[in-house]
């Protein structure tokens, strides 16, 4: 005779078994434990004080670029050995677009512009200029006169203005050229070019007929007003 027929017609029959089960039920395998030990990613290399003096100057000088001084950056670097932040600053001026320049006005310079100073070519350094960097190859620059030195823009604003032989354009006409550039940093823009010789300031000789406007624009300069500035362009049949 057959064998017992499992689960046959009106019975209520059994489960079969599971693959695998024919020793018993087997108990589920553990989940892989979380991996806890990927590897790291590269780790950028640490910025060296160069970058990280580029780096404050940026955040202090925005997309314009202004003199920012040292007083500011030292400042911002306080974790770093002075020793290693005047290295880097002696390195970083050679480069044509980094300039460290004396305080133009002397009455600012005090005890904490004194101690952040750095003596370089037989004086003393009080403030910082990095030209922006250049937009990238292939890539669109916007053409934005705030990210220009301000000096450059100076000098094309008298370009546009100067009529006559001696070339004397009225501080005021030039102010009013450069509307979105503060009193204050024309002025020292301004001085800082006559200190170089790079422009004149000079006093208007028909003080008798001066504006309002005219002596509101004046620069105070060797203990008189200055009204007048000549700067030297190159003539276009020069090379």
């Amino acid at each position: 005779m057959g064998g017992e027929v499992m689960g046959g017609r009106g019975s209520r029959g059994r489960a079969l078994p599971q693959p695998g089960w024919e020793n018993g039920p087997t108990t589920p395998a553990p989940a892989p434990a979380e991996q806890s030990d990927w590897p790291d990613p590269v780790a950028k290399p640490p910025a060296t004080p160069g970058d990280r003096i580029r780096d404050v100057y940026t955040d202090l000088a925005g997309s314009e670029g202004r003199w920012i001084d040292l007083t500011e950056v030292r400042a911002r670097l306080d974790g770093l050995p002075r020793e290693e932040v005047d290295a880097a600053l002696r390195d970083l001026i050679r480069d044509d677009r980094v300039r460290l320049e004396p305080e133009p006005f002397g009455h600012r310079i005090g005890p904490a512009e004194r101690e952040a100073a750095i003596h370089i070519g037989g004086e003393d350094r009080h403030k910082l200029w990095i030209e922006p960097a250049p937009a990238p190859a292939g890539t669109e620059q916007v053409a934005g006169a705030a990210n220009r030195p301000l000096g450059d823009r100076v000098r094309e604003a008298y370009g546009e203005l100067k009529t006559g032989g001696e070339g004397l354009v009225s501080l005021a006409q030039l102010r009013d050229k450069l509307p979105d550039v503060s009193r204050a940093e024309l002025d020292e823009t301004l001085l800082e070019m006559d200190r170089r010789r790079e422009a004149q300031l000079e006093p208007d000789p028909h003080r008798i007929a001066l504006t309002d406007r005219a002596k509101d624009a004046a620069i105070f300069l060797g203990g008189e007003d200055m009204h007048l500035i000549v700067i030297d362009t190159p003539r276009n049949d020069e090379p």
